[in-house]
Parts: C-alpha cells; sequence; structure tokens
C-alpha cells in the first residue's frame, strides 16, 4: 500500500527462494517422484528425476499470448521458450493443435532424445455433460466420470491418463480403478465451480487472461 503511482510492487517472496525453500522441504521426505509448475509462467509440469514433462502448456492449455515481457511477443517464441523444460530423453505430452508450435516441441525433444506424445481431440469421446460434471471416454478408458465441466478440463484429463500410462511403462503401477477415483475426485475451486445459494445458480471462475477467459465461453 505504500508504492507510489507508477512504481512496480513485489507480489510476493522471489520465486528462486520459494523454490529452495520447497526444495529443502521435499529433500527430508522420501519421494518417488514430484509435481512442480517449471517456471511459474504457464510452462507446464514436471515429474522430476522420471523426466516426464506434461506440457509446454499444451498441458490442457495450448500456447497463447502471456508473460510476452519475459517470454516473447510471438506464439513461435513462446513455444521455443517453454519447449526448454523438456529433460534428456524423456518424455513430453501436450494437446497442443497448433502444427508450427507441435514442430517447435518435436525439434526440441528430437535435439534431447526425448519422446514426444500429441494428444487429438478426437481421442475424447464425450458421453455425458452436465452442470455437476460430466462422463467420457479417452482412447481404451472407458465412462470416466469427472466433476468438472468445460471442454478444457476434458483435455486436462486426457493428459493426466497419459501420464499414467508413462509412468507405468517405467515401473509404477497406476491401475484402471486408480485413474477413475482420480478423476472423480478431483476438485478444482473457482474453475467453472457451480454454487447454489438462496435458491439460485452461480458459476464462478478466476480465469486471469485472454486465453481463460476463451476457454470457459
Amino acid at each position: 500500500g505504500n508504492a507510489k503511482k507508477g512504481e512496480s510492487r513485489p507480489m510476493g517472496p522471489p520465486k528462486d527462494e520459494v523454490r529452495a525453500a520447497a526444495g529443502a522441504n521435499l529433500a527430508a521426505v522420501e519421494l518417488k517422484f514430484a509435481r512442480a509448475e517449471a517456471d511459474g509462467l504457464g510452462g507446464g509440469v514436471e515429474l522430476r528425476e522420471l523426466g516426464v514433462v506434461v506440457g509446454p502448456r499444451g498441458a490442457g492449455r495450448n500456447i497463447d499470448l502471456e508473460h510476452t515481457e519475459l517470454l516473447g511477443d510471438t506464439k513461435e517464441k513462446i513455444a521455443l521458450d517453454k519447449a526448454g523444460i523438456i529433460k534428456g530423453r524423456g518424455v513430453c505430452i501436450t494437446t497442443e493443435t497448433d502444427s508450427r508450435l507441435i514442430e517447435i516441441f518435436a525439434e526440441e525433444a528430437k535435439t534431447k532424445s526425448a519422446k514426444l506424445i500429441v494428444l487429438e481431440p478426437a481421442d475424447i469421446e464425450v458421453v455425458s455433460q452436465g452442470a455437476k460434471g460430466q462422463v467420457f471416454n479417452f482412447m481404451n478408458h472407458f465412462s470416466i466420470e469427472l466433476p468438472l465441466i468445460g471442454d478444457h478440463q476434458l483435455s486436462n484429463s486426457s493428459l493426466a491418463i497419459t501420464c499414467g500410462e508413462v509412468l507405468n511403462a517405467r515401473g509404477f503401477k497406476i491401475t484402471e480403478r486408480d485413474i477413475k477415483y482420480g478423476i472423480k475426485n478431483a476438485r478444482w475451486p473457482l474453475r467453472l465451480e457451480v454454487c447454489e445459494a438462496h435458491g439460485r445458480t452461480f458459476v464462478l471462475d478466476c480465469a486471469h487472461n485472454l486465453h481463460g477467459v476463451r476457454a470457459i465461453s
């Protein structure tokens, strides 16, 4: 509240310090893998140690023009920056549909001897949709119940399922029951959240950029 007009003000602790503190905490716990935001700017998420990357922001949300002051002023520049989280001999999973951006991911994956998995909208079959959620099929997974609404959540779920399949190929044991249970119990407050109050129905969403608004419109 003390910042003068025209001055910028820090929005919290420096990112590197937060990461260091989180790393110190996780180091004290025996984990097989950890989910971590790659850069805080929508770069995707990593399952560190395994080299699995769900992204780059082709993870459920495809590349759009945001954080341009840091990442670049074109989708291609942003895609190139975000592709940097692909790990050597790892796996990158994306739902990106723009062939130009997919090519950027593919080139980066090839350079790092990594595998790129591109999921298609046609891989998802909607069984039913309503205000309280939806049921869908994804490839060889059937009748998956998702309590979140919006087509983008179907995309997010397909990424999660594929990530589970990749982990299984690396020695983990994630069953079909585990997948269905996890997705059925997913909660994401303020993301197309349907609430009832005083006899009326409200839909709450905290979309903070144009791409987010388009996704829920």
